[in-house]
């Protein structure tokens, strides 16, 4: 796991600035390992728990370190935005977070149709939605898993660029990512790594976010230091 690692410093009277990683990353070019951005809502049972860890084992074992930002209480946005800058791929892990009630028992869709929610309804961290529309802009390949009970809304919707197949913890992750459909939407989203990496190997390694040649300091104004923990 590759954790940034970011200082608050006094900058600008009582501004505070976050120094953050900013790191040129198409790794397959010097025989190195894929980054793949790892966002995911924080785990709050333990088959949660040990779902995000297979999925972890899975990513490493197929050559990729996983990149997450975790514990940036003061303004994190930055931080994500740098950290998905170094990432060849985003994969999402949109667990359930927070319980939908319908004092009605009913939903309405776009059409303005009154549907029955007898079923749990649940939504995921804000930041995963962010983070996944960050790295769409990026053009980075995406992945979203999405738990069971997560509302399809946002970036979970599933649209043509990404699959979200949807999982249940209490299956372990390394069979849940073995079977139909993960297994395909993995395949997929391992080719539009591989085409990323080639369309930016034709222009010349280099147009990549501008970022390669600059010593610190990014259009943002932000510095760079980066920490790895295996």
């Amino acid at each position: 796991m590759v954790n940034l690692a970011y200082d608050l410093h006094q900058s600008h009277g009582s501004k505070l600035r976050l120094r953050v990683a900013r790191e040129v990353l198409v790794t397959s070019m010097n025989g190195g390992r894929r980054r793949v951005f790892l966002s995911y809502s924080r785990p709050c049972w333990p088959n949660q728990t040990q779902f995000l860890t297979g999925i972890q084992e899975f990513l490493h074992s197929h050559g990729y370190d996983a990149v997450t930002v975790q514990g940036v209480s003061t303004d994190p946005l930055p931080v994500i935005r740098s950290a998905i800058t170094t990432c060849a791929a985003l994969l999402t892990i949109a667990f359930r977070r927070r319980r939908v009630e319908y004092s009605a028992g009913t939903d309405r869709n776009p059409d303005l149709e009154v549907i029955n929610c007898h079923e749990e309804r649940w939504v995921t961290s804000a930041y995963c939605q962010i983070e996944m529309a960050m790295a769409y802009y990026a053009g980075l390949p995406i992945l979203a898993l999405r738990e069971r009970g997560v509302v399809c809304e946002g970036m979970l919707t599933q649209g043509a660029d990404f699959c979200v197949p949807e999982f249940d913890p209490d299956e372990s992750a390394l069979s849940y990512l073995t079977r139909y459909p993960p297994r395909i939407a993995i395949g997929e989203w391992e080719n539009g790594i591989s085409a990323s990496e080639s369309r930016v190997d034709l222009c010349g390694r280099c147009n990549l976010s501008g970022v390669a040649a600059t010593s610190g300091t990014s259009h943002d104004g932000l510095s760079s230091s980066v920490r790895t923990n295996c």
